[in-house]
């Protein structure tokens, strides 16, 4: 069982997610503007994303009726996680959040929200980890590598 979960999650992190909104207006179905496509988030997006979870005390796990009342919230937690780089999550993240307010259902914006918190807890450990992994070998070869000749 946790091997298909691992799985699973892997396949998540290398696809993304793509959620269709169903109550979408007609003209939206027509035109394909009814799909939402989150990416394998990045370091920087994860970051955000937890910074806005434990500022707004979406870090324990909340029922569906509390998180109704955050909603602006999680449209800003979804937004980042849609944009997924630094300066367009400067620029352009409480646009879509308001967007997404506006445009989406409140149920489809907690299931997003749900699929992004599963998500950030697994890829917190893995990409996250590795990602400084690197780093700090990276800085360790920088300060421990070869000498200049003569000293």
């Amino acid at each position: 069982m946790a091997d298909t979960q691992v799985k699973a999650a892997n396949l998540l992190l290398e696809r993304g997610i793509r959620i269709t909104i169903p109550d979408a207006p007609f003209w939206d179905r027509i035109r394909r503007n009814n799909r939402i496509h989150i990416r394998p988030l990045r370091a920087g997006a994860i970051m955000e994303i937890a910074v806005l979870m434990l500022e707004n005390g979406l870090d324990e796990r909340l029922t569906n009726v509390e998180l109704h009342s955050r909603l602006d919230v999680i449209a800003t937690v979804i937004a980042t996680a849609i944009l997924n780089d630094d300066g367009a999550i400067q620029y352009k993240r409480e646009a879509l959040a308001q967007k997404l307010l506006w445009k989406c259902p409140a149920h489809v914006l907690i299931k997003i929200y749900r699929h992004i918190e599963s998500l950030n807890q697994i890829e917190g450990f893995t990409a996250i980890t590795a990602y400084f992994n690197r780093q700090v070998r990276m800085m360790m070869e920088k300060r421990t590598g070869q000498q200049a000749k003569g000293s």
